[in-house]
C-alpha cells in the first residue's frame, strides 16, 4: 500500500484524522482522537490515539447496561456553580476502558481562569492536557493538570463554560 504526498502530509495535521497503513502504528504518529486502519499479521485492525498510545478498537471493552457508568458530581471551587436549567450538572466518570469523561455547564467563577474543580486520584491525567472548549459562545482552552485541577486557562468566561465532551485516558 502506498501513499500520495498529499496523504502523507494530511497524516501530520492535528485533529481527528483517519489514515490507513501497514503494521502497528508508532506512538510518535498522529494526535489525540486520530484513527488508523492497519494491515497486520492477524488481519485489519482499527486503532484510536489517546494520549501517547494507540489502542486497538477491536479489543476495547464494550459497556453494556449491566456495566452502567457511574457519574460523580464535581466539587466546584472559586465561586464556580452549576449553570442548572436544562444542562447537565458538572460531573465526571471513568468508563470500562479507562477513559475519563466530563460533562456539564458552569458559571460565576471568581475569575475566568480560576480553578473550577479538582479531579480525585484515579481520574487525573499523568501529565497536563489541554482541550478546546466553549465559554460564552467562544472558544477557550480547558486545562487539566496532573494534580487534577481543571480550569479554562485562555478565553474562559464566568458567564458560562462547558466541560461537556472532554474525554481522556487514565488507564
Amino acid at each position: 500500500m502506498s501513499f500520495s504526498q498529499r496523504e502523507r502530509a494530511l497524516g501530520h495535521q492535528k485533529g481527528a484524522i483517519t489514515t490507513v497503513g501497514n503494521g502497528t502504528p508508532d506512538a510518535r504518529e498522529g494526535s489525540d482522537g486520530d484513527l488508523t486502519l492497519r494491515k497486520v499479521a492477524k488481519g485489519l485492525v482499527l486503532y484510536i490515539k489517546s494520549g501517547n498510545r494507540w489502542y486497538d478498537v477491536n479489543n476495547l471493552i464494550v459497556s453494556t447496561p449491566a456495566d452502567a457508568i457511574e457519574w460523580h458530581s464535581l466539587v466546584l471551587a472559586n465561586s464556580w456553580v452549576t449553570y442548572s436549567g436544562t444542562f447537565e450538572d458538572p460531573s465526571y466518570c471513568k468508563d470500562n476502558n479507562g477513559f475519563v469523561h466530563l460533562r456539564g455547564l458552569l458559571k460565576d467563577g471568581s475569575a475566568a481562569d480560576a480553578v473550577m474543580c479538582t479531579l480525585p486520584p484515579g481520574f487525573r491525567p499523568s501529565r497536563q492536557i489541554n482541550f478546546n472548549a466553549i465559554a460564552n459562545d467562544a472558544s477557550c482552552k480547558l486545562v487539566i493538570k496532573a494534580n487534577g485541577e481543571v480550569n479554562a486557562a485562555a478565553g474562559g468566561s464566568t458567564a458560562w463554560t462547558s466541560i461537556s465532551g472532554v474525554i481522556f485516558y487514565v488507564g
